[in-house]
């Protein structure tokens, strides 16, 4: 049992469950060196994706499609994306945004980031350097890095939520909550934390620099081999049990999705005949 406490930080006390060991799951690994699982999603019924950037393509309910790198879901349509800007709805290829470094899509719709605004169904935004992006049921998140990061949260044209964050971190919604993450990064040993707009928070153990990934009602940060026995923790926001990856690249970085029934775990790094693979564990709850 584990109790994670951080000043100003409220978190329940859960069981830690291997996800190798304790739970059943279903996993898939990619081929060497694709970093299967660096960005995750869930789509409608049992639907879900992986991008794999080290070979530009994506698995989608195991199957693989070249040349899109980046998958999601806007409500039932299925959304892919490609390094060059082009991006395709339910297969439809749609007008290319120019630039495009970020995409997030979800039941309020898509959205990218091309270094100056963000594009967005029914109209533009222009932001500083956003850092993390997401869509959830009715709002856009993003962090927005300047001098410091604070995550944003907008409905339409209206800004309706602003508070801290940190570079590196993961934004996301959680039961209509916008939650984002800090890392800690500038730290050896950060734990980090993820924090939600009204002040709850939830925190790792030193060097697991949690809120680099939000999703599915989970954070998590890197692959820590600080502790015994090394592992990646994934935390839950609310009640839930903490999920462990006991194997793993030393600060790998993880991705996160899910619903009421089930996590989606990426880890890209996750090694494999001989290189980073990447790991794609579907755990149902």
């Amino acid at each position: 049992m584990y109790a994670l406490a951080l000043a100003g930080c409220v978190a329940p006390l859960v069981d830690e469950r291997v996800i190798e060991a304790d739970v059943v799951s279903e996993r898939v690994t990619g081929p060497v060196d694709s970093r299967l699982g660096a960005d995750v999603a869930v789509g409608p019924g049992d639907a879900w994706g992986a991008s794999a950037p080290g070979v530009d393509a994506v698995l989608v309910d195991d199957t693989w499609a070249e040349g899109p790198s980046w998958v999601g879901w806007a409500g039932t349509e299925r959304v892919e994306a490609a390094r060059d800007g082009r991006w395709w709805r339910d297969g439809a290829e749609q007008p290319p945004v120019e630039g495009a470094r970020r995409w997030a899509a979800g039941p309020a719709g898509v959205v990218a980031w091309d270094g100056v605004a963000l594009r967005l169904d029914g109209g533009d935004r222009a932001v500083g350097e956003v850092a993390a992006l997401a869509v959830g049921e009715v709002r856009v998140y993003a962090i927005v890095c300047a001098s410091a990061c604070e995550a944003v949260a907008w409905e339409g044209a209206e800004e309706v939520a602003r508070w801290p964050a940190g570079q590196g971190g993961a934004v996301g919604e959680w039961d209509g909550r916008g939650w984002a993450g800090d890392p800690e990064d500038g730290l050896t040993e950060g734990a980090g934390r993820a924090c939600a707009e009204d002040g709850a928070c939830v925190a790792g153990e030193p060097g697991d620099h949690l809120g680099g990934a939000i999703g599915g009602g989970y954070a998590a940060g890197v692959y820590n081999s600080r502790i015994v026995p090394a592992r990646a923790r994934i935390v839950p926001l609310a009640d839930g049990p903490v999920y462990a990856l006991e194997r793993g690249a030393e600060n790998q970085p993880h991705a996160l999705a899910g619903d009421a029934d089930r996590l989606v775990v990426g880890a890209p790094y996750y090694p494999a005949e001989g290189g980073a693979a990447g790991l794609v564990a579907r755990v149902p709850r």
